[in-house]
């Protein structure tokens, strides 16, 4: 398979469960169970706020690549769990004990990619985890 046709494939699963991810979410607001990441969208405060959040964040993670490269694994490993677990709680809103099914799938994702590194634990973390921010992001 030639690797454009797979960057392609991949970005476009990407999109339609981001999609997806975005439509419950955007129902979830709707019924009252979750609230969007930003109270009020339409203000150009927020957009400047989310826009210096974002530039400082980034420097902050250029610093831990120059100065603190072990961070970075766990900062990985973070923005992959909390990412996923919003999108699996979002596709299976089921519990299980006194936790959703999306915090153990999104724990078993996230040490599975962690522990087992190869390019098909990165491709599905980074689209499982990419639907899930692009919702978040998306629906606020």
């Amino acid at each position: 398979m030639k690797p454009a046709f797979l960057i392609i494939v991949l970005f476009l699963i990407t999109q339609f469960l981001g999609l997806y991810v975005g439509t419950r979410y955007l129902q979830a607001i709707e019924i009252g169970i979750a609230s969007p990441a930003l109270e009020n969208p339409e203000s150009i405060q927020t957009s400047l706020y989310l826009f210096g959040y974002i530039i400082v964040t980034t420097i902050g993670i250029l610093f831990l690549i120059r100065f603190k490269r072990s961070a970075i694994r766990f900062l990985e490993a973070f923005v992959i769990f909390t990412a996923s677990w919003l999108t699996f709680d979002l596709i299976l809103p089921l519990e299980v004990w006194y936790f959703s099914l999306g915090f153990f799938l999104a724990l078993a994702l996230t040490a599975w990619k962690m522990f087992r590194p190869n390019i098909l634990n990165q491709d599905i973390a980074a689209i499982v985890s990419g639907a899930g921010v692009g919702a978040l992001l998306g629906a606020s």
